[in-house]
């Protein structure tokens, strides 16, 4: 078949600092805005809010559900443990003019992050539990100054984990910030082949002869000693 279309961004390389971004035309047809608002944010014009004026609770799935696929490249996924970042309302003055709320709301989620359940990992001579840190997003065009930190330090004091690990998207990344933050690479995978559902969605295939797209793969990272 002709890829010619699907391919049309395989090589829109962006580079930041020497960092590149590799944006597919795929996921610009269904998530533009998303995509965009990751833009500004490498270029530091998105808005920004203080975590410190945000509070971080459990949240249900559906709540989990709803807003990952509405505000996250990869949309939601199977996930145990769901952590929401609230802004309370005495600091909605924070916010710029045009935001868009309902009266009389007493909190908006501006960020959400996920883990999967606890697996038995071998760290040694021990046994620790171990977790995957499997989304973090926000609400787009917001850059949450200290979100990050913030709902991992809480799910840290909550489940003590051994260690965590994550997946780092190649095509976003080539995950410095998790160096900063004391994870460790492991390794790379190699890409994830796709052929293209009826509504333009993503959907894996296992041989390599038989795509409609592709990514760049991921970068694996782990952090011990909590």
């Amino acid at each position: 078949m002709d890829l010619s279309i699907r391919f049309l961004f395989k090589n829109s390389t962006l580079f930041f600092d020497q960092k590149t971004i590799r944006i597919w035309k795929d996921q610009w047809d269904l998530a533009p805005e998303i995509i965009k608002s990751r833009l500004k944010s490498r270029f530091g014009l998105n808005f920004t809010l203080p975590a410190r004026v945000c509070k971080v609770k459990r949240i249900t799935k559906l709540v989990s559900d709803d807003f990952l696929n509405l505000n996250h490249l990869q949309k939601s996924t199977g996930a145990k443990l769901k952590y929401g970042l609230f802004l309370p309302n005495k600091y909605f003055r924070l916010l710029k003019n045009d935001f868009q709320f309902i009266d009389n709301e007493e909190e908006i989620l501006v960020a959400v992050m996920t883990f999967s359940a606890a697996k038995k990992y071998y760290f040694g001579t021990e046994i620790v539990n171990s977790f995957e840190l499997v989304r973090y997003g926000t609400l787009p065009y917001f850059n949450i100054v200290g979100g990050f930190s913030k709902l991992m330090r809480f799910f840290v004091n909550e489940k003590k984990p051994g260690n965590i690990m994550t997946y780092v998207d190649a095509d976003w990344s080539d995950g410095q910030n998790f160096l900063k933050m004391g994870f460790k690479f492991i390794e790379s995978t190699g890409p994830v082949f796709y052929k293209m559902g009826n509504n333009n969605e993503r959907i894996p295939v296992a041989k390599a002869d038989d795509f409609d797209v592709y990514n760049s793969g991921s970068l694996k990272f782990i952090k011990n000693g909590f």
